[in-house]
């Protein structure tokens, strides 16, 4: 699943080294947009996962949303190395879920 992780962070003071630790330990992560993260998961409920995670980052006054646009459309003005990134994680996913679609036939016939 790709997830696009996206904040508004209010403390002028604050380091937030722990945030970008936090969302770069997905492994696989992109980021070429200030405020802006799309990572791959592969866990099970990610969407609530990342949002726990990131809670334990930021602030109270700080905001922050996730979405899952694995299967989204999207356009905007990038380097030809992002939408490679994007194109890349979605054929991963796609592969991903029909592995685990094969798995279960073969596993629904035993």
């Amino acid at each position: 699943m790709i997830l696009l992780i996206s904040y508004d962070l209010k403390s002028k003071s604050r380091n937030y080294n722990d945030l970008y630790d936090v969302i770069k330990s997905a492994n696989i992560w992109w980021h070429h947009l200030e405020s802006t993260w799309l990572i791959y998961t592969e866990e099970e409920n990610p969407i609530q996962a990342w949002k726990d995670r990131i809670r334990q980052c930021v602030d109270e006054k700080d905001m922050f949303i996730i979405f899952d646009i694995t299967d989204s459309e999207y356009t905007g003005w990038l380097p030809n190395r992002a939408w490679n990134w994007i194109r890349i994680q979605r054929e991963r996913e796609i592969e991903r879920r029909e592995r685990e679609k094969r798995e279960r036939e073969t596993g629904d016939r035993s």
